[in-house]
C-alpha cells in the first residue's frame, strides 16, 4: 500500500508541472535584406529585417510582416498584418484577413478575402469573389468577381464592374462603368456613370453624366446638373437638374 500511495503522490506532483509547461514560442523569420518565404502552417510568425519580396505559402497561420517591396500570398486561412507594400500585393489562396498600411497595386484572386488598408492603394483588381476591401483611396478599381464590396474614404479615379452583386462606395468616383446585375454604387461626387444590365442602383450627391442601357435600374442624384441618357424599360432616373 505504501508503494502504491507513493506512486499516486508522484503522479499528482508531475501533472501540474506538465499543465504549466510554456506554449511553443513564436516563429521569427528574418529577411536579412532580401526576399523571404513564410512556409510555416499553424504557427504565429513574425517577419523581421529589411525585406524585398515576401511570399506567404503556409496556411492557418498568423503572420506579421514589416514594410516590403512586394507581397505574394498563396496560402489559405491566414491572418496577416503588414506595413507598406511599395509594389504589388497579390492576395491569393482565399479565406484570408489582411491589414496593411498601403500598396502600390493590389490583386485579390483569392475568394473570401477581407483586406483593409489605412492608406491608398494603386490599381486594384478584385477577381476572387466574396471579397471585402477598405482603403483610403485607389487609382483604379476593376471588379470581376461576384459578391464583392469595396469601400473607399477618398477618391477612386476609375471604377469598372463586370459581374453581379458588387457594391462600391467612395467619396468621389471618376469614370465608372457597370456591366452586370444587382450592383450598387454610392458616392458623394461622380464624373461619369455608364450602366449596362438590370436591377442596378446608384446614388450620388452630384454626378455630371449618367447613361443607362438596361432595365429595372435606379439612379438618384441629389444636387447639381446631370446629363442623362436612358435606353430600356422600368428605369428610374431621378436627378436634381436634368440637362
Amino acid at each position: 500500500m505504501r508503494a502504491h500511495s507513493t506512486s499516486l503522490l508522484l503522479l499528482a506532483a508531475v501533472l501540474p508541472l506538465a499543465a504549466m509547461a510554456p506554449a511553443q514560442a513564436d516563429v521569427v523569420v528574418d529577411c536579412a535584406g532580401g526576399a523571404v518565404t513564410v512556409d510555416q502552417s499553424n504557427e504565429i510568425v513574425t517577419v523581421t529585417g529589411i525585406c524585398t519580396a515576401i511570399t506567404i505559402s503556409g496556411s492557418n497561420s498568423v503572420v506579421t510582416i514589416p514594410d516590403a517591396t512586394a507581397l505574394n500570398v498563396t496560402g489559405a486561412n491566414l491572418d496577416i498584418s503588414a506595413g507598406v507594400i511599395s509594389g504589388a500585393a497579390i492576395l491569393g489562396g482565399g479565406n484570408a484577413n489582411v491589414s496593411a498600411t498601403s500598396a502600390g497595386s493590389l490583386d485579390i484572386p483569392g475568394a473570401n478575402t477581407t483586406a483593409g488598408f489605412a492608406g491608398s492603394v494603386g490599381p486594384v483588381s478584385l477577381s476572387g469573389g466574396n471579397a471585402t476591401l477598405t482603403a483610403a483611396s485607389a487609382d483604379s478599381v476593376l471588379v470581376t468577381g461576384p459578391n464583392t464590396t469595396a469601400v473607399f474614404a477618398g477618391d477612386v479615379r476609375t471604377a469598372t464592374v463586370r459581374n453581379g452583386n458588387v457594391s462600391i462606395k467612395a467619396a468621389r468616383l471618376g469614370a465608372t462603368s457597370i456591366t452586370g446585375a444587382n450592383n450598387t454604387i454610392v458616392a458623394k461626387a461622380g464624373q461619369k456613370l455608364v450602366i449596362r444590365g438590370g436591377n442596378n442602383s446608384a446614388r450620388y450627391r452630384t454626378l455630371k453624366s449618367v447613361k443607362v442601357i438596361g432595365v429595372n435600374t435606379s439612379v438618384t442624384v441629389k444636387r447639381g446638373k446631370t446629363k442623362v441618357v436612358v435606353r430600356g424599360t422600368n428605369n428610374s432616373i431621378v436627378v436634381h437638374d436634368r440637362i
